[in-house]
């Protein structure tokens, strides 16, 4: 176990359809298939190669799923937090109501698809909010933030609540959600027309935001007493 004061210089890349390689250019689920492909194929120099030694460049290139310690806001709770399992699982602990954001180091450019996948590993009362981001979150409410919530655009899934919050604004949008409980997978879509979509259970909650245009944007969460996300 990894305290969050061990995390604080980390950089890594956040799970998603496309991410980027330590050169910087996108790698995405294609890319693989095709070098898979032309190894099969016989395709030089590819088929040259022990099929050993292209898993091993295919994991190299993949994303590795690890959230952004030094972004963790407000920093008067980070002592709270934990990393675990080679920094995909984050988990909050206090019993006091508190709010913490992290922001996930993989970037999505504008009109450009991309999707990060989570799974809910602790929340005792659904105060768990995620989205995106286009800077870092200084407060500790995700989306309601006084300053700069302009840039943060989130789906708050509380049970029957199911709110937008961008903007210091909270929105109603789907009442009659359910909420999200442990073992959940939620998912948060950008599209290349910049719509955002909430999928839940692999079940679409529709699109929640049009128009997320900023030049770059962050996979970021929110979670609230004790809460715990794992990066898919």
């Amino acid at each position: 176990m990894t305290t969050i004061g061990d995390k604080m210089s980390a950089s890594a890349s956040a799970g998603s359809r496309d991410t980027e390689s330590a050169s910087g250019e996108m790698v995405t689920l294609g890319h693989k298939l095709l070098l898979l492909w032309a190894h099969k194929t016989g395709q030089p120099p590819l088929s040259l190669l022990p099929k050993e030694l292209l898993v091993i460049i295919i994991e190299y290139l993949s994303p590795v799923h690890q959230w952004n310690a030094a972004t963790c806001r407000p920093t008067s709770h980070c002592e709270n937090m934990t990393i675990s399992h080679n920094g995909a699982t984050v988990m909050f602990e206090n019993k006091a109501l508190q709010w913490i954001t992290v922001l996930c180091t993989n970037p999505r450019r504008v009109n450009s698809y991309h999707k990060w996948r989570y799974r809910v590993d602790a929340t005792p009362t659904g105060n768990i909010a995620v989205g995106v981001s286009a800077a870092p979150v200084e407060g500790g409410c995700f989306g309601l933030e006084s300053s700069g919530g302009d840039t943060q655009w989130a789906f708050f899934g509380y049970p029957r609540y199911g709110t937008k919050r961008h903007s210091n604004h909270e929105d109603q949008w789907r009442p009659d959600f359910a909420g999200l409980a442990v073992g959940d997978e939620v998912d948060v879509v950008l599209h290349p027309n910049n719509d955002m979509e909430i999928v839940h259970k692999r079940q679409s909650l529709g699109i929640i935001y049009q128009n997320v245009n900023a030049p770059v944007v962050y996979g970021a969460m929110c979670v609230g007493n004790t809460g715990g996300m794992t990066l898919l």
